[in-house]
């Protein structure tokens, strides 16, 4: 039988949730996790985890929409917050993220799947000791699919405390890895 780590508070098929004022230390996977909800609040959260405990996200959504993420702290392994396909109307701010993998939009597209996300913020966020900053990730070799032309992500006011990787060098790479599925004639 296999051996699955589990998620220390996960909420699934709820309505008009809010989490507030409760610290989650050391969650041998996901801290919180939200997985086809609708109306969530997090605020006042604290997660207290190693940045090499693998797995471990902080805050992990999916299926989810109208979302707010605001004026908590997040330490852990992996990603500060996942937001995953399916996720709508999602706002973070006035977090605090490290260690950690940053934030993540993704993966997206695994098995060459339709990934929907729209209307993501991601503003006034503090990034220490992170690997990444905020961060959109895809499925190598695989064409993703775009999903409500014109819906909004936007991220403003992301303090990373790292340096730079090498842009020209990141998107060679990344033109490199994707093969003939991106047009590198039109990009700015």
């Amino acid at each position: 039988m296999p051996s699955i780590k589990p998620t220390a508070l996960r909420f699934y098929g709820s309505f008009n949730v809010t989490v507030t004022g409760i610290i989650i230390q050391n969650s041998q996977q996901c801290h919180l996790k939200f997985d086809n909800c609708i109306g969530v609040t997090v605020y006042n959260f604290t997660v207290s985890s190693p940045g090499d405990s693998p797995n471990t996200d902080g805050i992990h959504l999916q299926n989810s929409k109208d979302v707010l993420i605001r004026s908590s702290n997040i330490a852990c392994g992996d990603d500060c917050v996942s937001i995953q396909t399916g996720c709508t109307n999602v706002y973070v701010h006035n977090i605090n993220c490290g260690p950690g993998h940053g934030i993540s939009i993704g993966s997206l597209g695994k098995d060459n799947t339709k990934a929907c996300v729209s209307n993501i913020t991601v503003k006034d966020v503090v990034m220490q000791n992170t690997m990444n900053g905020v961060r959109i990730k895809t499925w190598s070799g695989r064409l993703l699919w775009v999903c409500a032309i014109g819906s909004a992500i936007g991220f403003y006011m992301v303090a990373v405390e790292r340096q730079m990787q090498n842009r020209e060098k990141m998107m060679a790479e990344a033109l490199a890895d994707a093969g003939s599925s991106i047009d590198a004639s039109d990009r700015s």
